[in-house]
């Protein structure tokens, strides 16, 4: 029988001692008392809701045998109920009230929500487990499931995936996902935070697990940065690349602002905004050196994202980096722009090596999170 859904109200019931609905001369449902009916049918299931206010004896049309009955999640004995070959319909009693029927054509034997817990655990680049990072806990329930966990680990961009026996599972019904989160480039990538919430959800029809487990790799870790007092930036001995200076972009069509206060040189860039927007800038250094990256911003957002390359190239160990929000947009109140600059893995500033030469230094928009741009400093280092 193909799927449908249909209802039948008290008050447009035909029969004065009951309720009965016909098509085609087939009786497709009937109670003997006045009651109200809704059904789905389904590939492997008739799932009924039916409101009685009294006893009743019922009888739905099914279209072939089914295996199981399901009353308010309790399986009933197989005494308690009939299927007539002929009218392909089953027949049962009903009590009062209100009452959740399933009439099953599979052979589930349970229908109640029952608990589910799923590893999860942590790989590396090539997908090979390296540790447990802690459980999914949840529920499955009308053959639909939904767990969580906190991710508890080092900050970055992960991609995540369910796996049954060893295997990925490839049903996309199945979404392994962080809560609130925004996919980061290609494949099922997400940025994780401390405390961020990691959910699994999809169908278990007839109420059987899609997956037995998680996993996630990382991406990319996010290169941290720290804030640098105003008064502490050499900027005679920097090369500055002004955020309304910049060369090239593409992705989306960024904003050039001399309304916003407070800014180097009475500019900045504003309304970066789009995931995949990039700017470029280019510049010349006059002899191999190491140099520190200092990038002023303003932003509103608790913390944003940018992508960084150095001519074509992710930039070394600092491929992805996390800004923190400054509090405002920088339009008027000056401790809305903040220097950040680049640390390494032991928090020290990140010396990059840059040869002598033209250089082009690219930003991209990687979630879709705003943030100004006033400029950036390229520090020799000392």
């Amino acid at each position: 029988m193909t799927a449908m859904a249909w209802a039948v109200l008290a008050a447009s019931v035909l029969s004065v001692a009951g309720t009965e609905l016909k098509q085609d001369g087939k009786t497709l449902f009937h109670a003997s008392a006045r009651v109200t009916f809704g059904a789905t049918y389904e590939t492997h299931a008739v799932r009924a809701t039916l409101v009685c206010p009294a006893d009743a004896q019922v009888t739905v049309h099914v279209g072939r045998p089914p295996k199981n009955l399901f009353l308010n999640e309790e399986r009933l004995d197989a005494a308690k109920w009939t299927f007539d070959p002929k009218t392909e319909c089953v027949e049962l009693a009903i009590p009062a009230g209100t009452s959740k029927l399933q009439i099953r054509f599979d052979d589930v034997l349970s229908v109640k929500p029952f608990p589910i817990k799923l590893p999860v655990t942590l790989c590396d680049a090539d997908w090979k487990p390296l540790r447990p990072v802690g459980e999914a806990v949840g529920e499955c329930s009308r053959e639909t499931l939904a767990a969580s966990t906190a991710w508890d680990g080092a900050e970055g961009v992960y991609e995540l995936r369910g796996m049954m026996g060893g295997k990925p599972v490839a049903d996309k019904t199945l979404s392994v996902t962080a809560r609130g989160g925004m996919p980061c480039g290609q494949g099922n990538a997400y940025l994780l935070t401390k405390g961020q919430t990691m959910d699994v959800k999809g169908r278990a029809p007839g109420a059987k697990l899609p997956l037995d487990s998680v996993q996630l790799r990382l991406v990319n870790r996010l290169a941290p940065v720290m804030r640098v007092p105003k008064d502490k930036l050499d900027w005679e001995g920097s090369i500055v690349l002004e955020g309304e200076a910049f060369s090239a972009e593409g992705g989306g069509t960024i904003r050039k602002s001399t309304a916003h206060g407070n800014t180097h040189a009475g500019g900045c860039v504003f309304s970066w905004a789009l995931p995949g927007h990039w700017l470029s800038w280019e510049f010349d250094v006059p002899a191999d050196a190491d140099f520190f990256l200092t990038v002023i911003t303003a932003s509103q957002e608790p913390l944003v994202l940018r992508g960084a390359e150095l001519d074509g190239q992710s930039l070394k160990d600092a491929a992805l980096i996390r800004f923190d929000g400054t509090g405002g947009w920088g339009r008027s109140n000056a401790d809305e722009w903040q220097p950040f600059r680049l640390l390494d893995g032991e928090g020290k500033p990140l010396r990059i090596r840059i040869a002598k030469g033209n250089h082009a230094l690219k930003l991209t928009n990687m979630v879709g999170q705003h943030m100004n741009v006033d400029c950036i400093l390229l520090t020799p280092a000392k």
